[in-house]
């Protein structure tokens, strides 16, 4: 069974459409028709793609590449609803500083690879921090994500405070996966 699958976004407004091809191609134009009425006939379209799946005891199973960090990354990303995971059983880096710093990459493409555009609030970094079992001596951590200048852009103080990863940061943090693939190959 193919599948096809669009999302448009509108202003603030974000519309998927998910089904045969002529059933997307049908809600578009009534779509279209109904942004003409409304003298307003701009729109981007973000994202389409054709989806393969399969079912497998009532389970659709999708065989397509999304693009996304946890198809890229299966064995290091995990995504649970809303929630993103870093499954990796050791964070690299052999002082707290070097595995904040690693999280706080990981964490940050996980997310963009999810939820593009947002920023990432610092208190799930702090949350991960603590799931991922590193203490946090002193008050270090928030000078360790601060270090990641270049990599990161952090906004904000306190519960305000955001993260999120720059184009260099991106790379920093894709070379990493790969880095930690190729570790668990020779392994």
């Amino acid at each position: 069974m193919q599948s096809t699958k669009i999302q448009i976004q509108y202003g603030e407004i974000n519309i998927m459409f998910e089904g045969s091809e002529s059933f997307v191609k049908d809600q578009i134009k009534n779509l279209k028709s109904i942004l003409e009425i409304l003298n307003n006939p701009i729109i981007e379209i973000k994202d389409i793609k054709t989806v393969k799946t399969k079912v497998e005891n009532n389970v659709i199973k999708n065989n397509s590449e999304s693009g996304q960090i946890f198809d890229k990354y299966p064995t290091i990303f995990a995504e649970d609803g809303e929630i993103i995971q870093i499954i990796l059983p050791k964070l690299p880096g052999k002082s707290d500083k070097e595995k904040s710093e690693n999280l706080v990459l990981l964490y940050s493409l996980a997310n963009e690879g999810k939820f593009v555009d947002k920023k990432i609030p610092y208190k799930n970094l702090v949350d991960q921090r603590k799931h991922h079992g590193i203490v946090d001596k002193g008050g270090n951590f928030s000078s360790y994500v601060k270090g990641l200048k270049g990599n990161i852009l952090f906004n904000g103080k306190g519960n305000d405070a955001t993260v999120k990863l720059t184009v260099p940061g991106k790379e920093t943090a894709e070379k990493l996966c790969e880095e930690i693939i190729k570790e668990n190959e020779q392994q």
